[in-house]
């Protein structure tokens, strides 16, 4: 479980995204949300990552003593060491940093970089740990060309009953047939014998119809 406030819940819920996606099951928990009902996600044997730039903030402050009575383990990222979230978290990350990027020194920018370069390091530590192949990694992301370039095969877009045109079929017949069988390609081919593909672009392209 991660959770945080502000700019932190906002780096909170990439990390849980790139936990899921690289074999470690996470969920985001909002730590305002969290007292109003939201702490039911928190089981026994679960491990919470809170983030905070000072790690006293009220929100994760009021959080920290129902969770410990949860008795489960507290890792903190937080940049002072000596804040309250860290001196009571199981396992302390110091996120410290020197200045803000922003130009008044206020805006969250750096402080939230390496918040989240943390967690992407603790997704991709765990992902080693785990043995997490590309294979696995096929199985999170089917969707979107890096899906197909690891899961698809040609045989899930190929259609069922690919249909076929003699080598002299007029295009504008070509055409009618894809539009009644609702394909937009079909195979050619000259006594039996494959020629080619010949898709409805092709022929609009050509300006055929």
């Amino acid at each position: 479980i991660v959770s945080g406030i502000g700019k932190s819940a906002i780096i909170g819920n990439k990390i849980v995204a790139t936990l899921n996606s690289t074999g470690t099951p996470s969920i985001f928990m909002h730590a305002a949300e969290a007292i109003h009902g939201d702490l039911g996600i928190v089981q026994n044997d679960d491990i919470i990552i809170l983030l905070s730039k000072s790690g006293n903030t009220p929100e994760i402050k009021n959080l920290i003593p129902f969770i410990k009575q949860r008795k489960i383990s507290i890792i903190s990222i937080t940049s002072e060491p000596n804040s309250y979230l860290a001196k009571n978290s199981d396992y302390f990350l110091n996120s410290h940093i020197e200045i803000e990027a922003c130009i008044n020194n206020l805006a969250p920018t750096t402080s939230t970089t390496v918040q989240l370069v943390i967690g992407d390091a603790i997704a991709i530590c765990l992902s080693e740990l785990n043995g997490f192949n590309k294979n696995d990694f096929a199985k999170h992301h089917p969707g979107g060309m890096l899906g197909k370039k690891l899961y698809l095969k040609a045989i899930d877009i190929m259609s069922v009953n690919p249909k076929t045109i003699g080598i002299n079929t007029l295009a504008y017949d070509a055409l009618q047939l894809m539009e009644q069988n609702n394909i937009s390609q079909m195979i050619v081919v000259d006594n039996a014998n494959y020629v080619g593909i010949v898709h409805i672009h092709e022929i609009i392209k050509e300006g055929l119809v």
